[in-house]
């Protein structure tokens, strides 16, 4: 099962980014259950360019539907960082909001995942540009170990 907790807390922050003008955001995450160090060293770096490059991640994104069709919503081509092109593309139009409050998303992807799984996604990036993400090949698309943390 993959879990999403969205709380009151980060439903009311969002709210009143898009009362105060913003055209939309997103929040922080976190994994549910343990993950490997990996996975929280991945997930500390992701902090640091969210907050930099102002990015959203797919476990919470949130924008106006005007916002979001003047944009042309989610691009259809991408099958992985379809968020972040959506971010960039609300950033240009107006303000976006990451709010501090934070979400809780499945560690799932990263305990049944190994590091290499990882690094191989982004050796394709870094070789391919974000045209590596128009096909759905690699480690998310091959069978997964099981998930430790998962309960039958």
């Amino acid at each position: 099962m993959i879990l999403f907790i969205v709380s009151a807390a980060v439903l009311n922050a969002a709210v009143r980014a898009i009362r105060s003008g913003a055209v939309g955001g997103g929040a922080r995450a976190r994994f549910d259950g343990r993950v490997p160090l990996y996975g929280h060293v991945l997930l500390w770096l992701w902090f640091l360019i969210q907050r930099f490059g102002r990015l959203a991640s797919g476990c919470f994104i949130y924008c106006t539907r005007e916002a979001f069709e003047a944009v042309g919503g989610f691009d259809p081509a991408l099958y992985i960082a379809e968020d972040v092109v959506l971010s960039r593309r609300l950033q240009r139009l107006g303000t976006f909001v990451i709010v501090p409050e934070m979400v809780v998303t499945s560690g799932r992807t990263v305990r049944s995942h190994a590091l290499t799984d990882v690094l191989r996604l982004l050796a394709g990036f870094l070789l391919h540009g974000p045209r590596y993400f128009t096909a759905r090949r690699g480690p998310w698309y091959e069978p997964r170990r099981d998930d430790p943390g998962e309960s039958a």
